[in-house]
Protein backbone atom coordinates (compact mmCIF):
# COMPACT_ATOMS: atom_id res chain seq x y z
CA UNK A 1 0.00 0.00 0.00
CA UNK A 2 2.78 2.61 0.86
CA UNK A 3 4.14 2.14 -2.81
CA UNK A 4 0.91 2.52 -4.44
CA UNK A 5 0.44 6.63 -4.88
CA UNK A 6 -3.32 6.89 -5.15
CA UNK A 7 -3.25 5.32 -1.48
CA UNK A 8 -3.39 8.63 0.36
CA UNK A 9 -4.49 7.23 3.99
CA UNK A 10 -4.25 3.98 5.58
CA UNK A 11 -6.85 2.66 7.75
CA UNK A 12 -5.83 0.30 10.71
CA UNK A 13 -7.99 -1.07 13.34
CA UNK A 14 -8.88 -4.63 14.99
CA UNK A 15 -12.22 -6.30 14.63
CA UNK A 16 -13.57 -8.01 17.86
CA UNK A 17 -16.71 -10.21 17.28
CA UNK A 18 -19.90 -9.87 16.35
CA UNK A 19 -20.04 -6.24 18.22
CA UNK A 20 -18.66 -5.01 14.95
CA UNK A 21 -20.63 -6.79 12.49
CA UNK A 22 -17.73 -9.97 12.03
CA UNK A 23 -18.69 -12.87 11.58
CA UNK A 24 -15.29 -14.18 12.69
CA UNK A 25 -15.21 -15.63 16.31
CA UNK A 26 -11.63 -14.23 16.87
CA UNK A 27 -10.16 -10.93 17.29
CA UNK A 28 -8.55 -10.00 14.01
CA UNK A 29 -6.56 -6.88 12.42
CA UNK A 30 -7.82 -5.26 9.19
CA UNK A 31 -6.23 -2.62 6.96
CA UNK A 32 -7.81 -0.50 4.42
CA UNK A 33 -6.02 1.93 2.04
CA UNK A 34 -8.47 4.54 0.59
CA UNK A 35 -7.84 6.86 -2.14
CA UNK A 36 -8.94 10.28 0.08
CA UNK A 37 -7.94 11.07 3.74
CA UNK A 38 -11.54 11.32 5.56
CA UNK A 39 -12.20 15.08 5.87
CA UNK A 40 -12.19 15.64 9.39
CA UNK A 41 -8.67 14.50 9.18
CA UNK A 42 -7.41 16.59 6.80
CA UNK A 43 -8.89 19.49 8.58
CA UNK A 44 -7.82 18.41 11.57
CA UNK A 45 -4.25 18.15 9.98
CA UNK A 46 -4.08 21.38 8.07
CA UNK A 47 -5.46 23.03 11.68
CA UNK A 48 -2.73 21.76 13.55
CA UNK A 49 0.22 22.64 10.92
CA UNK A 50 -1.25 25.86 10.52
CA UNK A 51 -1.30 26.51 14.33
CA UNK A 52 2.49 25.29 13.94
CA UNK A 53 3.40 27.81 11.02
CA UNK A 54 2.32 30.71 13.17
CA UNK A 55 3.30 29.82 16.54
CA UNK A 56 5.64 27.10 16.13
CA UNK A 57 3.92 25.23 18.68
CA UNK A 58 2.39 21.53 18.56
CA UNK A 59 -1.28 21.77 18.90
CA UNK A 60 -1.93 18.99 20.92
CA UNK A 61 1.12 19.72 23.21
CA UNK A 62 -0.61 22.94 24.02
CA UNK A 63 -4.16 22.17 24.32
CA UNK A 64 -2.57 19.55 27.20
CA UNK A 65 -0.85 22.19 28.27
CA UNK A 66 -4.00 24.81 28.84
CA UNK A 67 -6.43 22.20 30.00
CA UNK A 68 -3.77 21.15 32.73
CA UNK A 69 -3.23 24.32 33.92
CA UNK A 70 -6.95 25.19 33.85
CA UNK A 71 -7.74 22.51 36.03
CA UNK A 72 -5.17 23.04 38.15
CA UNK A 73 -6.45 26.62 38.69
CA UNK A 74 -10.01 24.88 39.12
CA UNK A 75 -9.15 22.89 41.56
CA UNK A 76 -7.43 25.22 43.84
CA UNK A 77 -10.10 27.83 43.33
CA UNK A 78 -12.82 25.41 44.08
CA UNK A 79 -10.66 23.66 47.26
CA UNK A 80 -11.16 20.89 45.40
CA UNK A 81 -8.27 18.98 47.09
CA UNK A 82 -9.86 18.34 50.57
CA UNK A 83 -12.43 16.31 49.06
CA UNK A 84 -11.76 12.43 49.02
CA UNK A 85 -10.22 10.26 45.94
CA UNK A 86 -13.59 8.54 45.67
CA UNK A 87 -15.22 12.33 45.35
CA UNK A 88 -12.61 13.48 43.06
CA UNK A 89 -12.55 10.97 40.48
CA UNK A 90 -15.97 11.43 39.75
CA UNK A 91 -16.11 15.51 39.27
CA UNK A 92 -14.81 15.30 35.80
CA UNK A 93 -18.04 14.75 34.28
CA UNK A 94 -19.59 17.94 35.57
CA UNK A 95 -16.64 20.34 34.96
CA UNK A 96 -16.34 21.73 31.82
CA UNK A 97 -13.12 23.49 30.41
Amino acid sequence: MKADEKIKYIFVFENKGKEVGTTMPHPHGQIYGYSKMPFRLRLELENTKNYYEKTGKNLFDQMYTDEKNVAKEWFLKTNILRYTSHFFANIHSVHTL
